[in-house]
């Protein structure tokens, strides 16, 4: 996982990952609607916005009062300085498009959402024990620490049966790279056809 976000554009291949409950709260964003995500973003540059603005307004050279200077000639110069920011913060509003058709239109061009499948293993056990599929984050105890990997849910099948490879490899040195691969590999299938979740 530290290679695919080091090095996304070569790892696109391997599925969204998740090590819990170290990344919990990204797991919970990844069950987010678009309309959440995008809320998330309005909110954040919204927040932004507001401390560029007060880093703005504080940079402004300071009112000084001197000998001579009285009440008056203060409250004109605040009076100016709250005028010059309330020039900068106000702005025309940009005319907003009309929402996207009903995805449940039969004619829409929008797929309605669905939350995504996760397949979540236990850190430590084999043979299948423990693996459950999940639509939502709250089907995992927060202190357990497991694995939640996005499912393949149109995956490789032969015969409409899933399997996978097991080929053992030996990384012998990597300056130079010398590598062993066993030629005896190991093809496991499954017992029943694949049915989607």
């Amino acid at each position: 996982m530290l290679m695919q976000k080091e090095f996304p554009d070569h790892y696109d291949f391997f599925p969204k990952t998740f090590l819990l409950p170290y990344e919990l709260s990204d797991f919970k964003n990844a069950f987010k609607t678009p309309e959440e995500l995008e809320a998330d973003r309005e909110r954040a540059a919204a927040r932004e916005a507001e401390k560029r603005r007060g880093a703005a307004f504080n940079s402004r050279s300071p009112i000084t009062v001197g000998k001579g200077d009285d009440k008056g000639q203060l409250s004109e110069a605040a009076g100016n300085n709250l005028k010059q920011k309330k020039k900068q913060t106000t702005s025309k509003k940009e005319p907003q498009s009309p929402p996207p058709p009903a995805a449940e239109a039969p004619d829409s061009p929008y797929k309605k959402w669905e939350p995504p499948v996760y397949i979540v293993k236990p850190e430590c056990m084999s043979q299948g024990k423990g693996i459950f599929l999940t639509r939502t984050w709250e089907d995992i105890n927060p202190h357990d620490h497991v694995v939640a990997q996005a499912y393949i849910t149109n995956p490789y099948l032969i015969d409409n049966l899933k399997f996978d490879l097991r080929i053992y490899v030996l990384l012998y040195g990597i300056s130079p790279m010398k590598v062993y691969v066993f030629e005896d590999g190991l093809a496991r299938f499954a017992t029943t056809p694949y049915e989607p979740p």
